[in-house]
């Protein structure tokens, strides 16, 4: 193989080399590249001190033997390692040994190696070295006769010159580095390189920017600019776009720039060192002390009239700003130093962005943080830096994770494991993680048997964790038995690094593993000690686990009350901890979430016969799966100041639950021991903020305060929210059984139903199936349902209107369509109506009640990427504006941005559109508006859960939600209708009437008008939906036809 293409396979040799296990012996010409290649495996899992360490042994031996071409290429992959890691100086050093090498031996390859030596010149701000190493590059370009080389190593002297033009602020420096561009772009023209020419041109145009030269700026600003267009260089397009409309600006102004002052080269020079004492106060750990030189600098930076280096101090404040979990101030310094660096054609433009989505997903903003990751990952892949795109990388996959997207997240970490510089068994672990949340364990088992192996070989302290790990996801899958001594494994290796808290966690999953095996006393021993260990390392969510395990083992021996008393202990505890998320670690997913512990609580304490407190502990699991659901995503709170500061300081703490998480799974070497007790107290000090903030909301927003507590109200205090007319049946899907309660004013009645979740799920989805599909309606499915779930309660229902408070799979289920036995009268017929997504929703419904009917906003939407039209979407909506009055939105004209303007006034706010749902992530569920702006969640289209919080519904009386599946929610199994109609609930409106499933367009319309001349006629909304559906049964029995919609909310008056 020629020398040069050796010396370029180098890096591919750390991506893709194998693993050998002879490195301990002594070394031989071979053993010494085997250990070369067992070094890249190190790298790439994450280890680059030890591959640096086998890199070393191995050009010892090189050396020693005399072996100067195996040297060279050793010290060359060394100099890569180096440069990936940051350790700018070492990586110089290792690229000038290879090169005195490769002069010594007369080999080829000597360009290749100026090219990287140039490059590190660069990083370390050795200009002038640099711009000498890639001319003495393009000279041995030039006499290969490879012309786009030559161009290349031109354009980076030329770019190494203008660094240096800058630091001295030397005009004449800078005009000949304008020089050295040009004949760049001649040389890039001859070679037809497309890319490398819009670059040049990039950097011609911002020289005679510089020299205050605009006219001249503009036409090479619009060649680049149609030169990355004709790339779809979205990133390029907007630089030379953003250069154009300068150069277009100075021109209209006339400036000339006046060449910079004696004082103003002397100040930015100055500046830069401040920044650079910035950055190694960083690399130090001492944020404080960085964040006081960053701001010097930029102070520096912005009196010397350096613009670009201003934004680059700004970007860096940010970054400092982000270490130190201080947002709002992070925020503000990357919005200004993006703005400088888009002014200015800055590189820092991209690190600006990324960190703006750092930012954004640590404050629960994940459509904006996707959005900008996926701009910095396009720049950085134009740039090739490579640390940067597994970095951002890596924060897509896990958005798309906490955005329920996860094919699309399994997908987005495929390219790390191709990559080089990744720690591969971090990203099989993960990538694991999305699979088996997708409930596809053997592809997770495959997945964490390679990362063990790869643990196993390079001797990766982390490999407890990945035994934990694994052993978890076999018992999940059904194989405890092989689950038991992996775990075991794991558990030794915890102890001998001394790690109690990872302790406490694979003693919860050992546990779990010998309750599912049958060993109840071992189970027991292990909770205890796992209990013991979370409490004298602080953990409370494992504390929780462990005694909510020991509640289950206890209660299948028949200790009930003892199961009881630790099922209450576990859930109190659940109330004080907040979840982190993430996938860092699932060892512990085995155990249950605090939802499941309060659902096998009510489920005990009916047993027990206290069904008070079994129907209170139903309301809770309903609350607190809201809270999780809520957890650290950004909902939208209008002009409420209370909640803001609410939301505020629980994404504040979600963050840093977060980072201590990610501290607690890191291996002994590399835990910073410093940073957990300093996150841990400013975690202390924000929940002081917290329960100051909440006691306050309490008072001034009590619904607010409902959802982000688990403090719902008492059985007393609905009862007496209730009329005479008015029976509450709520329901609770646990595993074995539903849990029914029958609330009136002075009684409630709890019965368990002998119906599994699983025989539930399966009559509900057989009975969608058929609604619909040809043939006879299929009754024999409805009478089966209601014979469980209706009929053994009737005794108990006697009011003439009834609300129903579904769980889990009975959100899909047409109560109204329920008939008990084949000539019953229809549920919908006997009783009067209306759903509500918890019983505690009640306290908040009176409140919202409107005094007159406002004007009605239509808004009628029918496309959406990939269904099927609306085709009747418009007709309907104008229909009911025939019978209402008030403004129909249409098409294009029915966007998001128009509903947000015109809301505000609207009495009755109907919308026909497609409804998308999100089960794994509810608050993303939307429905699909026209939009304006892809980038701006506000505008682009997609009204998602989060944002309709917001929304000011103050003045509506009714939202209708008349599309295709909007009220099919996410089949969390606690408050599951954290859906659409909850939020439109909770911006103001009283009531919410929505479909369960897609009705043709004409039987839709005719229902509607219906309804709304009822409503027209004076009926409050459940009677006007009960006679609208009587109405559409005269024309067509089949429930398919008028059993899709229900209301949700305030029923109003009765008929």
């Amino acid at each position: 193989m020629p020398r040069h293409l050796k010396l370029a396979l180098a890096l591919m040799l750390l991506a893709l080399a194998g693993s050998v296990g002879a490195q301990e012996l002594a070394l031989t010409p071979e053993s010494a590249k085997q250990l070369t290649l067992e070094a890249a495996t190190t790298y790439r899992a994450g280890d680059p001190a030890r591959a640096l360490t086998m890199l070393d042994r191995a050009l010892a031996f090189f050396h020693a033997s005399g072996d100067h071409n195996a040297e060279e290429e050793a010290l060359y992959a060394r100099g890569i390692v180096l440069r990936a890691q940051g350790q700018h100086t070492q990586a110089l050093q290792a690229m000038q040994a290879a090169h005195a090498l490769n002069r010594a031996t007369q080999n080829e390859g000597e360009a290749l190696l100026l090219h990287e030596i140039g490059l590190s010149q660069l990083d370390l701000g050795h200009y002038a070295d640099a711009e000498k190493a890639f001319s003495d590059e393009r000279t041995l370009q030039t006499a290969a006769g490879d012309v786009k080389a030559e161009a290349e190593a031109l354009h980076n002297a030329a770019f190494a010159l203008a660094a240096r033009a800058k630091t001295g602020n030397s005009p004449e420096q800078i005009a000949q580095a304008l020089q050295r561009f040009e004949e760049a772009v001649a040389l890039r023209r001859k070679a037809a390189d497309v890319d490398g020419l819009a670059r040049t041109l990039e950097f011609v145009a911002q020289m005679h920017l510089v020299l205050g030269k605009a006219a001249l700026a503009v036409d090479p600003a619009q060649q680049a600019a149609a030169a990355f267009k004709s790339l779809g260089d979205a990133q390029g397009l907007e630089r030379a776009t953003t250069l154009l409309a300068q150069a277009q600006a100075g021109v209209a102004r006339g400036d000339h720039a006046a060449p910079p002052t004696e004082r103003q080269r002397e100040r930015s020079s100055a500046a830069n060192d401040r920044h650079n004492d910035c950055v190694a106060r960083l690399q130090a750990n001492d944020a404080a002390g960085a964040r006081k030189l960053c701001d010097a600098a930029r102070q520096m930076f912005a009196d010397s009239g350096d613009r670009a280096g201003e934004a680059m101090a700004l970007v860096t404040l940010g970054f400092v700003d982000v270490m130190r979990s201080d947002y709002d101030r992070a925020r503000e310094s990357l919005g200004r130093g993006l703005q400088l660096a888009r002014e200015t054609g800055s590189r820092s433009q991209t690190d600006a962005i990324n960190l703006m989505g750092v930012v954004d997903m640590a404050t629960g903003r994940l459509p904006q943080a996707l959005s900008r990751f996926e701009l910095a990952l396009a720049a950085y892949e134009k740039r090739d830096d490579l640390d940067n795109q597994n970095r951002v990388r890596n924060n897509i996959a896990g958005l798309l994770v906490a955005l329920g997207r996860l094919d699309e997240a399994a997908a987005a970490y495929q390219p790390l494991l191709r990559g080089p510089g990744v720690n591969r068994a971090q990203t099989l672990t993960n990538l694991a993680a999305v699979q088996a949340m997708r409930k596809a364990f053997p592809e997770a088992k495959a997945l964490l048997q390679e990362a063990v192996a790869l643990q196993r070989r390079t001797q990766d302290p982390l490999l407890r964790t990945g035994l934990a790990n694994l052993g978890s996801v076999q018992a999940e899958s059904g194989d405890a038995a092989a689950a038991l001594p992996v775990l075991q494994e794991a558990l030794a290796l915890d102890r001998q690094a001394g790690d109690r808290a990872s302790e406490s966690g694979t003693l919860l999953a050992l546990a779990e593993v010998q309750a599912r095996l049958g060993h109840p006393s071992e189970a027991l021993a292990q909770f205890a000690q796992a209990a013991e260990l979370a409490r004298t390392t602080g953990v409370g969510a494992a504390l929780a686990m462990a005694l909510g395990g020991s509640a289950r083992v206890l209660e299948a021996q028949g200790r009930l009350d003892k199961a009881a008393e630790a099922y209450l202990q576990a859930i109190a505890i659940d109330e004080d901890v907040r979840s982190a998320g993430g996938i860092e670690e699932f060892k512990t997913a085995l155990a249950d979430r605090a939802v499941d512990r309060q659902q096998r609580a009510a489920r005990l304490l009916l047993k027990l016969q206290r069904p008070a407190e079994a129907f209170e502990m139903a309301e809770r699991s309903r609350a607190r799966s809201l809270l999780d659901q809520l957890g650290g995503v950004h909902i939208e709170t209008g002009n409420d100041d209370g909640a803001a500061l609410e939301q505020r300081i629980r994404l504040e703490m979600a963050a840093l639950n977060r980072l201590i998480g990610q501290q607690r799974v890191k291996p002994a070497s590399q835990r910073d021991e410093a940073a957990l007790p300093e996150l841990q107290r400013k975690l202390a000090q924000k929940r002081q903020e917290h329960e100051r903030a909440l006691l306050g909301l309490k008072a001034a927003n009590a619904e607010h305060a409902s959802l982000v507590t688990v403090a719902p109200p008492t059985l007393a205090e609905l009862q007496a929210l209730l009329d005479a007319d008015t029976t509450l049946l709520s329901y609770l899907v646990t595993p074995d059984a539903v849990l029914a309660f029958v609330l009136s004013k002075k009684e409630l009645h709890a019965v368990e139903l002998p119906v599994s979740e699983a025989a539930l799920r399966t009559l509900v989805e057989d009975l969608r199936a058929a609604l619909g599909a040809p043939g006879d309606p299929p009754l024999a499915v409805l009478q089966r349902l209601s014979a469980l779930l209706v009929d053994p309660l009737r005794a108990h229902l006697q009011t003439a209107r009834l609300g129903i408070v579904p769980h889990g799979v009975l959100h899909l289920l047409p109560f109204a369509a329920l008939r008990g036995g084949a000539s019953g009268p229809w549920l919908g017929e006997q009783f009067e109506l209306f759903q509500l997504p918890s019983a505690s929703v009640l306290s908040f419904l009176a409140a919202k009640r409107k005094p007159a009917r406002g004007p009605l906003l239509a808004l009628a939407q029918a496309q959406a990427p990939g269904l099927p039209p609306l085709r009747q979407a418009e007709a309907e909506a104008r229909a009911v504006a025939a019978v209402l009055g008030g403004t129909v939105l249409s098409g294009a004209a029915a966007s998001e941005a128009a509903l947000r303007q015109r809301v505000g006034t609207a009495g009755v706010l109907h919308i026909a559109a497609h409804g998308q749902l999100n089960a794994a992530a509810p608050l993303f569920s939307r429905l699909v508006l026209a939009g304006d702006d892809d980038l701006d969640t506000a505008r682009d289209g997609m009204l998602e859960v989060r944002e309709v919080f917001g929304l000011d519904l103050h003045q509506a009386s009714l939202v209708v939600l008349s599309a295709c599946q909007t009220e099919l929610g996410a089949l969390s199994r606690g408050d599951d209708m954290v859906g659409l109609s909850r939020a439109f609930l909770y911006a103001g409106a009283p009531a919410v009437v929505a479909s369960l499933w897609k009705v043709d367009d004409a039987a839709t319309a005719a229902l509607m008008s219906s309804f709304y001349a009822q409503l027209d006629h004076g009926l409050g909304p459940a009677a006007a939906l009960r006679a609208a559906q009587a109405d559409a049964r005269g024309r067509d029995p089949d429930p398919f036809k008028w059993a899709a919609f229900v209301l949700t909310g305030d029923p109003g008056a009765s008929k």
